[in-house]
């Protein structure tokens, strides 16, 4: 066999060789039925399933501290996947349950108040209250709503009265500061005249729009 015709021969194995050994460097893909290629584009005709006959994860992802373990290329929503967390956010701190604050039993006094502590953040507020005047009638209750320590809202005007009950309702977006709360506060104009409620005849719905969590109150 002469030279020329050795070299042909070989000339093939010793390029595959070559290309082994860098990895297909150039344009390098696995296809269907081919093991993955770690750092190429990896390529399939059909889906690939990762199962594992053991107890645990059947993929693990590490990135560094600051990078993201996975990266996808489609918004559309992946069936049954659950996650720990959306956004850093707790799926908790995702369910639209309102802060409810009711009084539940009866107050007499010249002024009266009611105050409940929420976390920071800002908050849809409905308000509904039902104040009645004890004494020297003819003067209409002095009512404020704030978000503590944070100047009181205009002043509440009753949006009814019947008789001696003065109606009072407000819907507001309240942004409460670190360690602040809601409170709502009536007094009575005249230092001849009091104030009540009943059970059930004030409510505060504090329900928060930036990320909300379940609690109900009570206030005595």
């Amino acid at each position: 066999m002469s030279r020329q015709s050795r070299l042909r021969r070989t000339l093939p194995w010793v390029l595959v060789a070559l290309l082994l050994a860098l990895g297909y460097e150039s344009a390098t893909f696995a296809a269907t039925g081919d093991s993955l290629v770690l750092g190429r584009i990896n390529q399939a005709g059909a889906a690939t399933t990762v199962q594992r006959t053991t107890p645990g994860p059947a993929l693990v992802l590490k990135s560094t501290p600051k990078s993201a373990p996975l990266k996808v290329t489609s918004n559309v929503r992946v069936a049954r996947l659950n996650a720990d967390r959306v956004d850093g956010l707790e799926g908790s701190a995702l369910q639209h349950r309102p802060w409810v604050l009711t009084n539940a039993e009866t107050r007499q006094n010249l002024s009266l108040g009611w105050s409940v502590q929420v976390p920071a953040g800002t908050y849809q507020v409905d308000l509904t209250a039902s104040v009645l005047t004890v004494g020297e009638q003819g003067y209409t209750p002095i009512c404020t709503f704030q978000s503590a320590p944070s100047a009181p809202l205009p002043l509440l005007y009753p949006l009814g009265q019947a008789g001696t009950r003065f109606d009072f309702q407000a819907m507001e977006v309240l942004t409460v500061a670190p360690g602040g709360s809601l409170k709502l506060s009536c007094t009575a104009s005249n230092t001849e005249t009091s104030l009540s409620v009943t059970p059930g005849n004030v409510s505060i719905v504090a329900t928060r729009i930036d990320a909300v969590r379940a609690k109900n109150l009570t206030v005595q």
